[in-house]
């Protein structure tokens, strides 16, 4: 009898390491400013280019390039305070841009694909939350399943 309230105590006190390891594991890999410096780029008129951090976050060190269709170098430039690199669209008859900030980001994008599809942060935060109660549904199905077939044999 002594023996199993080891095995016991064994196993609860590892559910119980588990649970926060898991929660910190979760909070780690869905921070959001793992994302915060994704850049993105899009065209929001002809002869206007928008550059940004996710968060809507201008990123002014940026330089821009646009290709015409045999993606030749069109023209090149820095993007001005608010993120925004604007062009004579008739003079450059740019196909793709490039943006590039000079830390490691950098976005290529067509000209006629429009603005990027983001997922809210609601959504986002959401599915985590979702997945995090799934994750600890199924071991506390698991741990409970054990239990009830360890009981009736002793």
């Amino acid at each position: 009898m002594v023996e199993r309230r080891e095995k016991n105590r064994c196993v609860n006190m590892g559910w119980k390491a588990l649970v926060p390891a898991l929660v910190l594991l979760m909070v780690l890999a869905a921070a959001d400013p793992a994302w915060a410096h994704r850049l993105t780029m899009y065209e929001e008129e002809p002869g206007v280019l928008r550059v940004h951090y996710e968060g809507d976050i201008p990123a002014p060190a940026a330089v821009v390039t646009l290709y015409d269709a045999r993606e030749a170098l069109l023209l090149e430039g820095q993007v001005d305070a608010q993120g925004y690199f604007r062009y004579d669209h008739a003079r450059f008859p740019a196909v793709s841009a490039a943006a590039d900030d000079g830390m490691g980001h950098r976005v290529f994008i067509r000209l006629d694909a429009g603005p990027p599809a983001e997922i809210p942060l609601v959504v986002r935060t959401v599915f985590g939350l979702s997945l995090l109660l799934f994750v600890l549904s199924f071991f506390g199905y698991w741990s409970r399943r054990k239990k009830n077939a360890a009981a009736p044999g002793d």
